[in-house]
């Protein structure tokens, strides 16, 4: 995915953004806070997606790996959307206690 194309996706979701908050893990790790903000929103989705496709890093990878399928892809992104504005299941427990 072209930075343009990342950008205007950003844009796009930027605007008709909301956040979700969710119980947390007791070990202080949640799901889907991809950038560590103590909020699910649609940051962390840019967050992910700029992992991908534009070289960026991540705080704690375990937070990324949204559904639990023990890696980090764009389906990652896809729920995580999913849960965020179409009613989609919650980010998975985490169910390793580590940053990994």
């Amino acid at each position: 995915m072209s930075r343009i194309a990342l950008l205007c996706l950003t844009s796009l979701l930027l605007a008709t953004s909301h956040a979700a908050i969710i119980d947390e893990d007791p070990t202080g790790i949640m799901r889907g806070d991809v950038n560590d903000d103590g909020d699910i929103d649609v940051a962390d989705v840019v967050t992910i997606n700029e992992y991908l496709f534009a070289g960026g890093t991540l705080s704690c990878p375990n937070m990324a790996d949204v559904n639990d399928d023990g890696g980090i892809n764009i389906s990652d992104s896809v729920y995580l959307s999913n849960y965020l504005y179409n009613g989609g299941e919650p980010p998975a427990k985490d169910s390793t206690y580590s940053c990994y």
